[in-house]
């Protein structure tokens, strides 16, 4: 499932969308992601972690961000660096892995819920903000209706569901 959020401050009209969810492209965006880690598209932390934990897997699920210099809140993939986990019960690989997305059907993929029940947290990437540079801090979608106008800092910015898909 997907939601594209529109949140909005109404005493300075500061505005932004926030793509959150992956729906049924999950696998595709996945594979997709782990890929890019490995060749260093996504930075050099996570292309060395893949050099030291051949079996470690990252997180492609988008997080609402936002910037610690700045303010501004975005979305981008969460990033964070899993390891198998020795004390669970070890992931089993299916021949046959369920998909409503026929063409990724047969793809190896981790889901959001192995990453709890397979994996432990090794590390999180630190994201950069675009605009000035800053760090960037995530944001649970469960806070959505906590975030704070940037620029006016004590409101609540109000939140509306744009569109939601699969």
């Amino acid at each position: 499932m997907g939601e594209v959020y529109k949140v909005h401050c109404p005493k300075c009209g500061y505005e932004t969308s926030l793509d959150l969810g992956v729906g049924f492209d999950y696998p595709q965006l996945y594979a997709e992601t782990q890929e890019d880690g490995k060749c260093g598209k996504l930075g050099n932390d996570i292309k060395d972690f893949f050099a030291e934990y051949t079996d470690g897997v990252i997180d492609p699920v988008p997080m609402i961000t936002q910037c610690d210099e700045c303010g501004e809140y975005n979305t981008a993939p969460s990033l964070k660096m899993y390891v198998p986990d020795k004390s669970k019960e070890p992931r089993r690989k299916s021949n046959v892995r369920w998909s409503v997305v026929m063409p990724f059907h047969e793809l190896d993929y981790v889901s959001p819920e192995e990453f709890e029940a397979h994996y432990k947290l090794y590390k999180e990437h630190q994201h950069i903000c675009k605009k000035c540079g800053g760090k960037i801090r995530m944001i649970s979608e469960d806070n959505i209706r906590k975030l704070k106008c940037p620029h006016c800092k004590d409101l609540f910015l109000s939140v509306d569901i744009e569109a939601l898909w699969d």
